[in-house]
């Protein structure tokens, strides 16, 4: 350690890099760049979807702006999406476009059964796997 008026020794740009490295914490995209990790990601979401048993679903969703131009720009984003997105069987979802003013309105009901052990088993299986573990180890270490 230098005394007061002697000059620091300089460091080298890859030590200086790994204290850097060190002091900023998680290392989120090194966890997200880990082989196999996104993937493994997907596929949770979508078993934790499997999870969710609905039952019965109505949902209708009314949206305008004041320009009749801004809902035409809008719709023209969400009409496409809302026949991309799958629907479950016996589902009622509408989208509707007003053009006549401002308006933002939402009617829906539902039943969902979730059963708590596949939920359950669905995380452990995530979590336990090689590839989670071994994202969380690039978390830490940032490798």
């Amino acid at each position: 350690r230098p005394q007061h008026g002697e000059a620091r020794p300089a460091q080298s740009k890859k030590a200086r890099r790994a204290r850097d490295r060190t002091r900023r914490g998680p290392h989120v995209g090194a966890m997200l760049r880990s082989k196999g990790f996104l993937s493994r990601l997907l596929r949770l979401l979508r078993r934790l979807y499997r999870c969710l048993h609905i039952r019965c679903l109505r949902l209708h969703l009314l949206l305008g702006l004041d320009d009749p131009a801004d809902t035409g720009r809008i719709w023209g984003m969400v009409g496409p999406l809302a026949l991309a997105v799958p629907v479950p069987a016996g589902a009622d979802v509408a989208i509707h476009p007003e053009f006549t003013g401002a308006a933002f309105r939402i009617d829906g009901e539902g039943a969902v059964r979730i059963v708590p052990i596949e939920v359950i088993a669905t995380l452990f299986a995530f979590a336990l796997s090689p590839v989670t573990l071994r994202a969380l180890y690039a978390l830490g270490t940032g490798r």
